[in-house]
């Protein structure tokens, strides 16, 4: 008998010993994913009611027992979605890993200890899965190897790489595993066919001699004549932190200083205390290099992935209806769990809906525009999360677009503004989620004090941004037009943050809801 994580039976698997088989995998659709999914992080239908399971491929990777599985899963409202699993049968024998920092890394076991795991957490597929993407395994149908360069280093040092992978934590969509901290596998757990953001973007970043880690090569993975992308292999950053975890210990070190001394918040203690952190020239130094990533990505007028094209009229209506599109249902979300809010979120939430036509007014501002300027590809996820904080400069990762749109939306051209919002947003959520961690009694001290930094900070970031990007095709000819498009991206962001924290983190709910409160009175 086949038992889950949590130790409730399952049926029987039949009298033949325990192994990869048709029982297994019926076993699998109809009983052990749909529990287990729910508690995986990288699994984006969480909010969506589960209809059905399927496995509809299951490819045995070379060299290995593991198989990895594309899983199809339907929902009873909206289009499925398509996710790849790897998993293997581990005999009683085989070493047993730590679990505690990868809880769900295991399945399910059988009475007489063998059990069934995620192989991306065993040394068996960990090693196998990088030397098929250095070249060095052969891949036959329905897999295959797409190889920038060969990987310049000593075969004894690839051997030990090998064996000293690590997966690391964090990942939120995704699978990532460092090699000995030189080179690192992002397993893409999400799967579409088609061009991948993250490789192609990465990949042209890295010509262009960007700072991203450089790319090395990719797994595609094929079925019905049409090709995806199942993982990419990078050099590794070394880093000091990510940019959201340095960011925030930056802004709870001024709260603390605050809360230390109790100084009420003035423009004089304002500049001896923001003025004199470091924060502010890194911020600026984030600025610079979003801007030379744009003009990067921008750079190659004879691809036509990647030749910009202009932001027409037509375009502004169709951002406009986008937008607005979102914030409806974004509004309507909100309506829905007003009453399961906390007091002090529904007043705002309160405050928010009273003023959804002057909101959803806004977005028709574009409409009647004349913004002139280039659409490019951008990042397109673009926040503190996104970066790497080496000490000393930062490094840009995770291209993948917005995991929740399909590929082909990912790679469209877009307004660089979008990115900016992103970050400018990044700023000011992590000045209120170090001031959210406060007690309330705090609060009247510390406030001003977060909201100092966020403007201190994000004005310092744009400064930099548009003194590096001025004079390219991607910015708006005009000042107005420049505010306005970057203002309702903000807006458009901090919507967004509402709609993802109802559905996932509802006590953080109010962080964005004060923010869209406060644009309120400005847009």
């Amino acid at each position: 008998m086949l038992q889950t994580p949590d130790q409730e039976p399952l049926d029987t698997l039949g009298t033949s010993p325990p192994c990869w088989s048709p029982a297994l995998t019926q076993k699998l659709a109809q009983d052990i994913l749909p529990r287990y999914l729910s508690q995986c992080r990288w699994f984006g239908g969480k909010a969506r009611a589960l209809q059905k399971v399927e496995i509809i491929q299951d490819t045995l990777f070379p060299g290995t027992s593991v198989h990895i599985l594309g899983v199809e899963i339907t929902f009873q409202e909206g289009p499925p979605e398509h996710y790849l699993m790897p998993l293997c049968v581990r005999s009683p024998g085989e070493p047993r890993e730590e679990t505690t920092s990868s809880p769900h890394r295991l399945l399910g076991q059988w009475s007489d200890g063998t059990r069934l795991e995620d192989a991306l957490h065993t040394p068996e597929f960990q090693a196998a899965l990088f030397r098929g993407l250095i070249g060095h395994t052969p891949l036959a149908a329905p897999l295959s190897l797409t190889l920038e360069s060969p990987v310049q280093a000593p075969t004894a040092d690839l051997t030990l790489a090998a064996l000293q992978a690590r997966v690391l934590s964090g990942e939120q969509s995704n699978t990532s595993l460092s090699y000995a901290d030189r080179w690192l596998i992002k397993f893409f757990r999400k799967f579409e066919f088609g061009i991948h953001p993250e490789v192609e973007l990465t990949q042209h970043l890295t010509r262009h001699h960007f700072q991203v880690p450089p790319f090395l090569s990719a797994l595609n993975l094929q079925a019905q004549g049409q090709s995806g992308v199942a993982a990419m292999l990078t050099h590794y950053t070394p880093h000091e932190n990510d940019g959201w975890t340095f960011t925030l210990k930056a802004v709870r070190q001024v709260l603390d200083q605050v809360r230390q001394t109790r100084q009420t918040h003035s423009a004089e203690r304002e500049a001896a205390v923001i003025g004199r952190s470091s924060y502010p020239s890194r911020a600026a130094q984030l600025g610079q290099l979003t801007a030379r990533m744009h003009i990067a990505l921008a750079a190659d007028s004879l691809h036509a992935d990647f030749k910009p094209q202009p932001f027409t009229h037509h375009d502004g209506q169709i951002l406009s209806q986008d937008m607005q599109a979102k914030a409806t249902r974004v509004l309507q979300e909100l309506h829905q769990q007003y009453h399961q809010l906390p007091e002090s979120a529904q007043a705002l939430a309160r405050e928010i809906l009273d003023g959804q036509d002057h909101l959803l007014h806004a977005y028709e501002k574009l409409q009647q525009a004349d913004i002139q300027c280039s659409r490019i590809r951008v990042h397109g996820d673009f926040h503190l999360g996104q970066t790497l904080n080496t000490g000393q400069d930062f490094v840009i990762i995770d291209f993948e677009g917005e995991p929740r749109l399909p590929l082909h939306e990912r790679r469209l051209h877009r307004p660089a503004l979008r990115d900016v919002a992103g970050m400018v947003r990044s700023f000011e959520y992590a000045a209120s989620a170090a001031l959210h961690e406060a007690p309330a009694e705090e609060h009247p001290l510390l406030a001003p004090w977060a909201q100092a930094w966020a403007d201190t900070t994000v004005q310092a970031y744009l400064h930099a941004y548009f003194s590096t990007a001025h004079g390219q095709s991607f910015l708006p000819q005009t000042p107005a037009s420049t505010q306005l498009l970057l203002d309702l991206h903000i807006l458009d962001k901090a919507l967004y943050e509402i709609g993802y924290e109802l559905s996932y983190r509802p006590h953080l709910v109010p962080i964005p809801l004060r923010a869209v409160a406060r644009l309120l009175k400005t847009i």
